[in-house]
């Protein structure tokens, strides 16, 4: 059991899909910065919207850069649908995690609150680096190649 979680998390694939998953929070914090600070658009319904528009475009960038360099394989319609399945149930679960406890940052703190401002930052960051993992084990399903499977039975032998 170790040795198997030592295999899938401990190798190049996967540092190489952490890194694009970082350069994506970044795109995606981006976004919603831009939208809700420099365009001051920071109510509840922009926040949806901000953080949704930096979701799409992260997540378009993250199918792109893992599916070439992190897989190795071709873009399909079948990987394409599979991962946006992942990235949809991804942005249900930060954004609905998210909306619970900046709900309670609100009653509980002021917006100027230094407490409320690193919760505000780090929350995303938090939350993506717990989704990471489970994304990072769908995505080697969909992303499942003949070298994978030649590896493993290679491996096996």
């Amino acid at each position: 059991m170790i040795n198997k979680i030592i295999k899938t998390f401990f190798n190049k694939k996967f540092i190489i899909f952490c890194i694009i998953g970082g350069l994506a929070y970044l795109i995606h914090q981006g976004v919603y910065s831009l939208y809700t600070q420099v365009l001051k658009f920071y109510d509840d319904p922009y926040h949806l919207i901000s953080s949704g528009l930096g979701f799409i475009i992260a997540s378009i960038f993250t199918y792109i850069l893992n599916a070439k360099i992190t897989y190795k394989t071709n873009m399909s319609k079948k990987t394409a649908l599979e991962s946006l399945v992942v990235y949809v149930l991804k942005f249900i679960l930060t954004e609905g995690i998210t909306f619970g406890i900046m709900a309670i940052m609100n009653n509980c703190f002021s917006k100027e609150d230094l407490f409320y401002k690193i919760v505000d930052i780090l929350l995303p960051l938090i939350l993506t680096c717990i989704t990471l993992i489970l994304q990072f084990l769908a995505f080697n399903v969909i992303f499942k190649t003949k070298n994978d499977k030649n590896e493993n039975e290679a491996s096996s032998n």
